[in-house]
Order: C-alpha cells, then structure tokens, then sequence
C-alpha cells in the first residue's frame, strides 16, 4: 500500500493546508499532568470535528506515545510535525520545566511569531491557592490568546479554535441588507460555496533529504572531464562552480568518486536547510536533485527527451508489444506505452510522459509531476519537428481532475520500482520522496463538484492506477486512435487536451 495523504504548512494563503493523515498532526499540546483530563476532553472533541474529508488530528502524549517508546523522541517528533503548537496555560504549567521546555522550543523556530502557529489557551488565569493572578511569559503575552477560564465561553471559544485550525480568517460583522440583490452579477463573479474542498496537487513531497552539502576545490570546471572519467559508472549528481566541485559525498568518504578532482586543499561543508533559503544556492540544489532524477529514471528504463531533459516517457523496447506497468509486480496492469500503424503503413508510438522537475516552496522540497502523452515514430524516437506534440491534461472538471490524479500516482509508483517510497541514490546520501501527491484544503468551494478522493485512496493507490473502472487503456487508446487518424492535426480543439508544442 503507499502511504496517505501528506501535509504540511508551507507559508500558503490563510486556508490552504497541505497533510498526510497519520504522521502529521493539527495541534500538539503543551500542557501540566494537572491539567491532562481537561485537555484529554478538548482533544477528543477536536478530533470529532473535520477539516474538508478528514477528521482533525492532535498529538496528545497518551494516545501518541506508546509502551516501550522514546518520550523525548517522540515528543521532539510530534512538535516539529504539528501545524499549531496550544500552550495550555494554568499555574500547574507554569510551575513544570518541560511544558516550558516545549514551548520555548517551538517559540524558537518562529520567534516574531509571522506564521502563527503557537496558540496560547487560558485555562486558569489565577493561582488556586494564593489566588493571584497567573505570570504570564513575556514572550506569550503579545499573542492574542484563547480564554477558556469561564465554562460559559467555552462554546465560542471552541468553535473560533476550530476556526484557527482549519485555516479561517475571523468573521466580520455588520448589518446585512436581507433582501435579495436583484441586478446581474457580473460573469465569473459568483460567489463560492461554504464548504470544505480538497484541491488535487500534482505535487510529490520529498520526506528525507541529505543534511549537507561537500565541496572542495576542483582542478577543472569543465563537466564532460568529469563524465568521462566515470563512463560506464552511475554518476552522482554533481556540480562544478565558483572553482569548486560540490557533491553529496564527504570528500574523505573512500567511495566518493570525484577524489581525483579535489584535492583536499579547501575542503567545506554546507547545511542544505541554508541551500534552501539562498536564492542561488536553493536552484543550483534543484539542479542537482534533477540531475539525479534523471540518472534514476535511465536505470528505470525511463528516457528524457534531448531537447527537454525534464520530459520523461516510457519507450516500448519489446518490438511492438505494449510496454504494461503492474503495481508489485502482479494483478491488473495498465499499459503505458504501445505502438500502432498508420494508414500509410508508418508506425506511431503513443506514451504517457510526465514533465518531471524538483521545486522548493517555502522550507520544503517538492517533485512536481505534470502528465501527459507524447509520440514516437518506433516506440523509442520521438516524432520531430512539426510533428513533435506533448499533449497536457487540463486541471478542469473532476473527471479530468480524477483522471490527472491516477496519472500523477502511477508514475509515484513508476518512479517508487515496487516500493512504498522513491529512493533516489545521491552517491553519499538517499532521497526519498513520496508518490502520493500532496492534496490541499480550503474552506470554500462549489458545492457537489468534487471527487471522491476517499474513493480513490480507499483501496491502496495501486489499485486505483492500475484498475481504472475497467478502463484502463481507454484514454491510452482514445489519444492513439487520433494521432493514426491524424485528428491530433486539425483546428478542433479537443474538450480534454492542450497543445504545448514543446
């Protein structure tokens, strides 16, 4: 089975929350043991509630941490996955080091407080025995805090947290004109419905990625001196500028294969997290992480166009037997790839292909898949010239939206090779990438028009690729059946497909 869905804060527009049900959580609780049953109750009933198709999850330390397990480890893990940390403040709290220690750690990574994710809850503001009110830290008191302090509010307070979590702005008030507005309103300028929608990405997380980047003075910036010194070898990504070569292996590492280009005179090693925030370090990385998604793909039987090293297809390398993906090896099969025979006797091979690159948002790492067909004169040579077509699918309607899915998934598990991740090898380091695409949520859509994603996840994402409703080589044979027709050609735009001309 692949995993589920994925999600992350990923500095998006209030209302978009990207997640993966079961390893990432909502909310984590900082809290006393005095106040556990009280938090124990509020966390039940939050996770009762749903954002869009799923229900809210909390890290809460008895549900989450289990006999036998690392408390710290665990604890370090659910505070750096959680969306929103609570700090449930009462003089019990105040009084512990570890709630504090909690706190402070996730106040650290955003100390001007611009992402909004450490929510102060008020459950007691004074002490029970001396019955002074509570200290506050500094730190806390400029955030607006919730005030659970009176049963009364509780209610309201309840479903403004719920608010926060699922990514709402506060609601304005006023006076409301409640006759119906009887002009015309201007086209396109409908308003959407109130209801939670799930957004289809075609985005792959990246989950683990190498800590460091090495580098070393080089004696040459010439690449192709490099490739020719590894022919026949699998070349890790690389890259030579500022006079430097720069890889994923230590340079002391006996196994690295650049030793003979540097040597040793400036050795230095950079975190990736800062690659990742500089401008020009953050594309060089991409450039890196391509280049190593293309070495993956060859040995995967996978080619790149040579004019556009970022559109991949499947070629048929088995005369003019269809090319057929089985998820695990086994069961249903889609075909990906066959070859047909035009009227004039020539051959056409049709493809899936996918425009495949690595981006970073924010603070994380995505591999964007973008599906689409592509034609071969023999199953292997892309057509040339005029004839060259790359057909993209559009992100309109939710049968297209479904059927973009399904393509984004198998070619996850195109790239996974019958794994549950994708593990491209760096040379001295892995990257593991997940093939389930990120989904989104917002809090306004139209209402009824959306897929069944439950649907579509429900019995493992291999099944879905590979059994599509009974008509897994439709669409393969609908877009071939017209490149050998020569309707590809013609003036009429097809309500499914864009030409790029790439």
């Amino acid at each position: 089975m692949v995993g589920a869905r994925f999600g992350v804060s990923l500095g998006c527009p209030d209302g978009l929350t990207f997640y993966k049900e079961g390893q990432l959580k909502d909310l984590f609780f900082c809290h006393a043991g005095a106040d556990k049953a009280w938090v124990r109750d509020l966390g039940a009933r939050l996770e009762a509630e749903r954002i869009g198709n799923r229900n809210i999850e909390v890290f809460f330390d008895e549900w989450d941490i289990d006999h036998g397990e690392n408390i710290v480890a665990k604890i370090d893990e659910g505070l750096k996955q959680a969306r929103f940390c609570a700090v449930v403040l009462s003089p019990a709290m105040l009084k512990r080091e570890w709630p504090q220690a909690e706190w402070t750690a996730r106040f650290m990574a955003d100390p001007s407080g611009r992402k909004g994710q450490l929510i102060p809850i008020l459950l007691h503001e004074r002490d029970p025995e001396t019955r002074e009110l509570i200290d506050i830290p500094m730190l806390l008191r400029p955030i607006r805090r919730f005030d659970f302090t009176k049963s009364s509010n509780f209610e309201a307070e309840f479903q403004d947290l719920l608010r926060k979590l699922r990514g709402e702005r506060p609601r304005r008030g006023g006076w409301h004109d409640p006759s119906p507005y009887l002009g015309a309103s201007e086209h396109g300028a409908e308003a959407a419905d109130d209801v939670q929608e799930m957004l289809v990405s075609n985005l792959l997380p990246v989950e683990a990625h190498p800590q460091h980047v090495w580098s070393d003075a080089a004696t040459t910036q010439k690449s192709t001196d490099v490739w020719n010194s590894l022919r026949g070898q699998r070349v890790p990504p690389f890259l030579l500028a500022d006079g430097r070569l720069y890889s994923f292996f230590n340079p002391d590492s006996a196994d690295n294969p650049f030793r003979s280009f540097m040597p040793g005179m400036a050795r230095k090693r950079e975190n990736v997290a800062d690659w990742i925030r500089d401008p020009i370090r953050s594309r060089q990385l991409v450039r890196m992480l391509n280049d190593a998604l293309q070495e993956h793909n060859y040995h995967l039987r996978i080619r790149n166009f040579k004019d556009n090293r970022k559109q991949f297809y499947c070629p048929v390398f088995d005369g003019n037997k269809p090319r057929v993906f089985r998820w695990g090896g086994g069961g249903k099969g889609r075909t990906i790839a066959k070859v047909a025979e035009r009227a004039d006797k020539s051959a056409i091979g049709i493809h899936y292909s996918a425009r495949m690159r690595f981006m970073i948002l924010g603070s994380r790492i995505f591999l964007l898949v973008e599906p689409g067909w592509m034609f071969t004169s023999d199953g292997i040579t892309p057509l040339e010239g005029k004839q060259v077509t790359v057909l993209s699918t559009k992100f309109g309607g939710k049968e297209r939206n479904a059927a973009v899915l399904r393509n984004v998934l198998m070619w996850g598990m195109l790239l996974a090779n019958r794994e549950d991740r994708i593990r491209i090898g760096l040379g001295g380091a892995e990257l593991v990438v997940d093939p389930v695409p990120a989904l989104a949520s917002v809090p306004v859509g139209v209402d009824g028009d959306a897929m069944n994603l439950d649907r579509i996840f429900s019995e493992g994402a291999g099944g879905e690729v590979a059994d599509d409703e009974g008509g897994n080589d439709e669409e393969l044979d609908e877009v071939l059946a017209m490149a050998v027709t020569g309707a590809l050609g013609s003036e009429v735009e097809s309500d499914f497909l864009d030409e790029e001309g790439e």
